[in-house]
């Protein structure tokens, strides 16, 4: 609606063109916008009579449209589209849509234009085509209103109002508006997806940029930002190319990047960033990286150096950009998006009352004499590599190590006694359950069966259906490993289990991100984190003693002492 007004289309035009179900338009609004068109000579309408020697034939049922724009670019389109319930939402229905600037539907279009032309015109010898003869224009203009109703003020958004910024998101768009590129730094659940939609709606209204990638890890992640693209690029004029999963649209995007969004998978962007070398651009690009850490990894440094100098405008998204263990990473994510512009954490936006707070349940548990074997065998494995010139980082001793916490045999029976010892809390309702590995989730299952029948997997051979289920209700409990750690937006989320966790805070915090949302439906809303920690002989967190004899904290104690600062912060009512 706002692409059209700002194309000089008066807001009451603009919201009868963009009339549906559940409008606040009335038909007879809608009829009075036709009347007004056709006695305004901005519409002019022909009638098709299918007849010959005097004699009905039928109906002139075909159905053909051409659309020219001001650069000359042109789409034609033929077959069926009834503006009507039926031919909306049950009829089958069918378009073939040709455009000017696709060589190979040049000439279908050129086609489509002439025989347009030909019926229009009444070249047909089977048709009769008439306009609205005197008597019925003279009709319609005395039913016409003499100028358009216009709209009320306050039913035209302005483009903050479109996108609802609050005001901590006003502060990382101005952010970026002073530095033109750079990291936000924002807690999960805080709105990041919705500041860089302003920051693109932004860019492109200004004429900053022409042309915009957005590109990032994850299936469920890219279609979620789809769904907020559509309406992004319909309000800028723009195209949305997609690739992705089987959608391979950026073909489509690199033969004209002009007035186009790219949304890619990271794995994509690498082969277009390629051809967008060779390239002689003529116009301003703009990059968008979510979970900007990610863009770290050995691999992309390989393949992506340099690829900031393709982009004038240059965005990163992260609750938490730093890379564990990982300063070639790091340095890389600076040189090529930028330092952090804007920071927004956990405790200041559940303060702010923009996230929830949440109560923390901290379950000890102890190594079996299994798991202690398990941690010999690590240092004897390590050992040998050592002895065959191979030796470990103290990040890959810390991770091995790590694994058999995070697996640890005590934990399912800890957990088990936890819910009986809370029979009326409800658990395992609007829960989500992250653990290491599809076989430690198997070992999980008898426990919750005990306490609901609405539970499943979701690892990475699931469907994504699955997490559908899960966010309209239909499931109570979802077990999981690192897969919806980002990026997925379900309100009603109330408790968080970790199972398994890095020692970094980065995928904590994206976990509790996932119920940290506050829910309009509950108001008073706290979530619930329950959590495990190896405990020592006095039943606190203990110290892992590593075998260079330095004293480190363990993971466990680590999160433990962090999560158990923040269980107390809540919304701050000023």
């Amino acid at each position: 609606k706002k692409a059209l007004i700002d194309s000089g289309v008066d807001a009451f035009m603009a919201k009868a063109l963009l009339w549906e179900e559940g409008s606040d338009l009335s038909e007879k609004d809608c009829a009075d916008f036709l009347a007004w068109l056709i006695a305004s000579e901005k519409m002019e309408i022909r009638i098709a009579f299918n007849q010959q020697d005097g004699r009905e034939l039928g109906i002139f049922h075909s159905k053909i449209g051409i659309f020219s724009f001001p650069g000359g670019d042109k789409i034609a389109f033929t077959g069926s589209a009834n503006e009507s319930w039926s031919g909306h939402a049950v009829n089958v229905e069918s378009i073939d849509v040709y455009r000017s600037w696709e060589a190979a539907d040049t000439a279908r279009l050129e086609l489509k234009e002439e025989e347009f032309l030909h019926y229009w015109e009444g070249q047909s010898p089977q048709l009769i085509v008439l306009p609205l003869n005197e008597d019925t224009l003279s009709k319609v203009k005395i039913y016409s209103a003499k100028n358009l109703p216009r709209a009320d003020d306050d039913q035209i958004d302005t483009p903050e109002e479109e996108i609802g910024l609050r005001p901590y998101q006003l502060e990382a768009l101005e952010a970026f508006q002073t530095h033109s590129h750079g990291v936000l730094e924002m807690a999960t659940g805080t709105g990041k997806t919705r500041v860089s939609l302003a920051i693109l709606q932004w860019l492109f209204r200004e004429q900053h940029v022409d042309s915009a990638i957005i590109c990032m890890a994850g299936n469920d992640l890219l279609a979620q930002w789809e769904e907020d693209l559509w309406d992004l690029a319909a309000s800028l004029g723009v195209g949305l190319k997609r690739s992705w999963g089987q959608m391979k649209e950026h073909q489509d995007y690199l033969l004209r990047p002009k007035g186009k969004m790219l949304l890619c998978s990271r794995h994509t962007f690498k082969t277009v960033f390629k051809q967008l070398e060779k390239m002689n651009l003529a116009g301003t690009m703009a990059i968008v990286h979510d979970e900007v850490h990610d863009l770290g990894s050995s691999s992309n440094v390989r393949d992506l150096a340099g690829h900031s100098a393709v982009f004038e405008y240059r965005l990163g998204l992260s609750a938490t950009p730093e890379r564990d263990y990982d300063e070639s990473g790091n340095d890389f994510i600076l040189n090529e998006i930028g330092p952090v512009i804007y920071e927004y954490g956990l405790e200041k936006a559940i303060q702010s009352g923009y996230l929830c707070g949440f109560d923390y349940y901290a379950l000890p548990y102890s190594l079996t004499e299994e798991d202690k074997a398990d941690k010999q065998a690590v240092y004897a494995r390590e050992n040998e590599a050592k002895k065959a010139g191979a030796p470990w980082t103290k990040e890959q001793r810390y991770r091995e190590l790590a694994r058999i916490n995070k697996k640890a045999r005590e934990k399912p029976s800890k957990f088990a006694t936890f819910l009986k010892d809370h029979p009326e809390e409800e658990f395992l309702k609007n829960t989500i359950i992250f653990v290491e590995d599809k076989e430690f989730g198997e070992r999980l299952y008898d426990t919750i069966m005990r306490h609901t029948t609405k539970y499943s997997q979701y690892f990475d051979t699931d469907k994504p259906a699955v997490l559908e289920r899960f966010s309209k209700g239909d499931l109570d409990c979802l077990i999981t490993c690192h897969k919806i750690s980002q990026g997925i937006d379900i309100r009603s989320l109330k408790n968080v289990v970790l199972f398994s966790s890095q020692r970094g805070r980065r995928e904590t915090i994206q976990r509790l991100g996932r119920c940290l949302r506050t829910d309009p439906d509950n108001p008073s809303k706290v979530a619930r984190v329950i959590d495990f920690y190896e405990s020592a002989p006095d039943g606190g967190p203990i110290l892992d003693k590593i075998p260079d004899s330095e004293k480190l904290r363990s993971a466990d104690a680590d999160r433990y002492f962090w999560l158990d600062g923040l269980k107390d912060v809540r919304h701050i009512k000023r």
